[in-house]
């Protein structure tokens, strides 16, 4: 039986985002298409975990699809199953690390001569006001299409 779409690579990132109270992290998935574009979808099976994740329609040629896993805290092992219609292409287990956690801080810094740009107080506040910029941003373009940053 022909399989026109086949994974291959899947590349775990250091990325993750809020759903709700839990995190999801950003995994990007490498498909090939040998055929007709058809549309696909992921079931992933690992610790507690039975998800199937759409993967939207494949189109011919080599495709990049972002999934968002849940997190998983300790090593484990992880069942996919690739679907194209009603038919599964493709079947892997893979052993999974769990990716560290990382915590950022963002800090201003600029030069400036105290006393000569201003008063320091109103120097403060005016960076403290650049910062808070920063974050309105971030929420007002929080929907825009990765390729808009």
């Amino acid at each position: 039986m022909e399989q026109p779409i086949q994974i291959t690579s899947l590349e775990p990132s250091a990325l993750f985002v809020r759903d709700g109270e839990a995190l999801r992290q950003l995994i990007r998935l490498q498909v090939e298409n040998s055929g007709a574009e058809h549309t696909a979808v992921l079931h992933v099976r690992a610790g507690g975990i039975d998800e199937r994740l759409p993967l939207g329609t494949i189109p011919a040629g080599a495709a990049e699809r972002k999934i968002y896993l849940p997190d998983l805290r300790d090593p484990a092992v992880v069942d996919l199953k690739l679907q194209v219609g009603d038919t599964f292409q493709q079947e892997m287990r893979l052993d999974w690390q769990p990716q560290k956690h990382w915590e950022v801080h963002l800090v201003h810094y600029s030069h400036h001569d105290l006393g000569y740009t201003d008063l320091p107080l109103n120097v403060l506040k005016e960076h403290a006001g650049f910062l808070d910029d920063v974050l309105r941003y971030c929420d007002a373009t929080r929907d825009w299409p990765e390729e808009a940053a």
